[in-house]
């Protein structure tokens, strides 16, 4: 028998079909073991990880070691990143497996299965030490400043080696918004009197963006002629967008299909799991041959332009993996899936695809230069101003006639009369004044588009880090179409403000960082110097970590002790004192009385007028009414467990005991299952012996059915 690990239990159902009856395929279900989750998992000066089981996963464990000894040969199929990397490396550990064979397939093809098969390899270490890196910097970060952050502030708090350095561009990026200054600036429109409109090139008159100074522009507004120095008439190739990488697939499914980065991630793992795409967590915008081949031939076969050779596009300096680009396993499926989201996402993929194997489109643009007749003179500059003006016209639509879903323009924009060179035009002036604004909050696509140009984190985790940072309050994100705007919270700005000295909240050195795990995942660089250097540099820098208080303190109505709230969801909230020895002398949880400490009622106590054991009255939840109830040392069989109160006064609740009709010891009254009737059982479980287990209730009295 062979025995293929994969990572996804999803996958099975693609992958068998491509194998013959000696294989048997399962699942890991991600990763079988982790850094324990109560200690750190690794100590300096070494740093070597300390991996104990996921829990939830011991059974997962223990089927696929009762396969492994049933196996000949055992394959590691699992993700061709990092991940599926050390998730291999996890399987190998656990399992005891001798140089298990390793294999990689970038889609779930019988084709790329097979040359798989074919291209047997080892367990990739680098991978894995780059993964370890990785693991280890965040829980660094995470155990040593996390900690620190929540005991300053009194409430949970959490930082992240790159979901912190994410919350600060958003903060900062609303900071750049309140400190705005809105600048009045001037644009010149130039109309010749054959109907061109020209525009001024700005550069030799201002240093900046607009032109500001108001005399500068009063000035160039005197223009009275133009004339003609130059017409160029060129075509342009407008080449098809690349195909995506997890990055911009996020973008333009945000864009297009208004999916969060989560959604569209998720989609895409159902995508992969169905073999209906190629592997989603890519920095590779290429096609493979293979791919590429395949698309071309549908084209062909459908009468529509195709290009004669993949167009290649370079991949960014720290591009991780050089894996193909996101593309359709079989081009000539169009439905994949009955949900709607997800197929919605596989034919964004699907055009983007298509439309990167066609022609670039073509257009004919026409550029007319002009300067003005007379020398201009101002306080920045003297010499003669140039304008220009420019015609498109479209020759060939190619792949913009394909795209639907992420249509470009293209139409003709035209020159009203065409100018001679070397003739001169009496021309017309306006001066348009207008105001700078402010730079616009992020969504969630503009901030990948940001953390991928900065270099922060990889493409891959930005939908976890935006989630993460979303339920722990610290940004929100506009939920209405017109407004999806990300805007920091109070809590986010001030975990900011109080990380903000330390090193690793500096976008560049987080940057550098991530181009040293690269260097590990080749080989070039070392896990242990990595992780030192980090490590050191965070445990010199987290004193200087300040935050205020962020709990809601109240004083104790008893002791007087500074005291602060507790919330937790579903729960109703609750007050505990801030200093543990006076929690000591003093209640150690205080009652939230309308958003402000209480006062917790004393315990009532009886007997109980039954069995005669001690009971407590306590109030109903969220109710003005009260109950009894035996504590679970006094309660027995022989009671009942709650009883009624009248007036302060415990009572048996009516109708729930009686004589049994057969052998006369107590009953109790019990509400059957479906809630459509009641039956009784005898109090002690003894009598059972004696009498029947079960008696029905007629009209609220035990009745013992004549069976004859």
């Amino acid at each position: 028998m062979k025995l293929m690990i994969v990572e996804s239990p999803a996958k099975i159902k693609k992958i068998k079909p491509c194998l013959n009856s000696d294989w048997v395929v399962k699942g890991s279900a991600g990763h079988i073991r982790d850094l324990p989750d109560d200690e750190m998992g690794f100590e300096p000066p070494e740093f070597n990880p300390k991996y104990v089981a996921i829990k939830d996963k011991r059974k997962t464990i223990r089927e696929l070691q009762s396969l492994v000894d049933e196996a000949d040969e055992v394959y590691l199929a699992t993700d061709l990143d990092r991940e599926g990397e050390a998730i291999a490396y996890h399987l190998e550990q656990t399992l005891g497996l001798f140089k298990p064979k390793r294999i990689t397939f970038n889609e779930i093809t019988q084709t790329a299965i097979d040359n798989a098969l074919k291209n047997v390899r080892t367990i990739d270490y680098d991978l894995v030490k780059a993964y370890e890196a990785r693991r280890v910097l965040d829980r660094i970060i995470g155990y040593y400043i996390s900690p620190k952050l929540s005991d300053k502030a009194k409430i949970p708090l959490s930082a992240g080696r790159v979901q912190s350095v994410c919350l600060k561009i958003i903060v900062f990026r609303e900071r750049e918004i309140e400190q705005f200054v809105t600048e009045r600036y001037y644009e010149l429109v130039l109309e010749l009197e054959n109907g061109i409109k020209t525009t001024l090139d700005i550069k030799p008159w201002t240093d900046k963006d607009h032109i500001y100074n108001e005399s500068v522009i009063d000035v160039l507004s005197e223009i009275k002629s133009v004339e003609a120095t130059e017409i160029t008439t060129d075509p342009k190739n407008d080449f098809p967008r690349p195909p995506f990488i997890s990055s911009t697939l996020q973008q333009s499914a945000y864009k297009v299909l208004g999916f969060s980065p989560k959604k569209t991630m998720d989609c895409a793992q159902k995508l992969h799991e169905l073999g209906a795409i190629t592997y989603h967590r890519t920095d590779s915008p290429n096609l493979s041959i293979d791919g590429f081949n395949m698309i071309r031939n549908w084209l062909e076969s459908n009468d529509l332009p195709y290009a004669d050779q993949p167009k290649k596009y370079s991949s960014k300096a720290s591009a991780q993996e050089a894996h193909e680009a996101i593309r359709p396993s079989n081009i000539n499926t169009e439905k994949v899936s009955e949900d709607k989201d997800v197929q919605a996402l596989y034919g964004l993929i699907r055009e983007r695809a298509v439309a990167s194997a066609m022609p670039p489109a073509i257009d004919k643009i026409t550029v007319c230069k002009f300067e003005s007749t007379t020398e201009i003179n101002t306080a920045s500059n003297n010499g003669k101003a140039e304008f220009s003006a420019k015609a498109s016209v479209v020759v060939d639509n190619s792949w913009r006639d394909f795209v639907k879903l992420e249509p470009k323009e293209s139409k003709d924009t035209l020159i009203p009369s065409m100018p001679k060179v070397g003739e001169n035009y009496n021309c017309s002036t306006s001066v348009q004044n207008k105001n700078t604004k402010a730079p616009k909050r992020f969504n969630e696509a503009d901030l990948v588009k940001a953390l991928e140009r900065l270099g922060i984190g990889r493409p891959s985790t930005y939908a976890a880090i935006l989630e993460n940072i979303k339920t722990r309050k610290y940004i929100k994100v506009g939920r209405d179409k017109k407004d999806k705007f990300i805007t920091p919270l109070p809590i986010g700005i001030a975990v900011v403000d109080a990380l903000d000295t330390m090193s690793f909240m500096n976008v560049q050195y987080t940057n550098i960082v991530e181009e040293y795990l690269d260097k590990i995942a080749k080989g070039e660089g070392d896990y242990r110097t990595l992780v030192t250097k980090v490590h050191n540099t965070v445990e010199s820098e987290i004193d200087s970590i300040k935050i205020p208080i962020l709990a809601k303190i109240e004083n104790c109505p008893k002791c007087g002790g500074d005291l602060k709230q507790i919330k937790k969801r579903g729960k109703d909230p609750f007050w505990v004192h801030l200093d543990d020895d006076c929690s000591e002398k003093c209640d150690q949880f205080i009652p939230d009385s309308n958003g402000k400490p209480g006062i917790r009622e004393p315990i009532v106590t009886a007997s109980c007028p039954n069995c005669g054991e001690e009971i407590k009255r306590l109030k109903k939840k969220g109710k003005t009414e009260f109950f009894w109830l035996h504590s679970e040392e006094s309660h027995s069989d022989n009671c009942v467990k709650f009883l009624n109160d009248d007036d302060g006064t415990a009572s048996i609740p009516k109708n729930t005991t009686e004589s049994c009709p057969g052998c006369k010891q107590s009953i109790k009254r019990l509400q059957r299952n479906d809630k459509k009737g009641y039956f009784w059982v005898h109090i002690n479980k003894s009598d059972v012996e004696n009498c029947e287990k079960f008696i029905n209730d007629v009209d609220g009295k035990p009745k013992i059915i004549d069976k004859a």
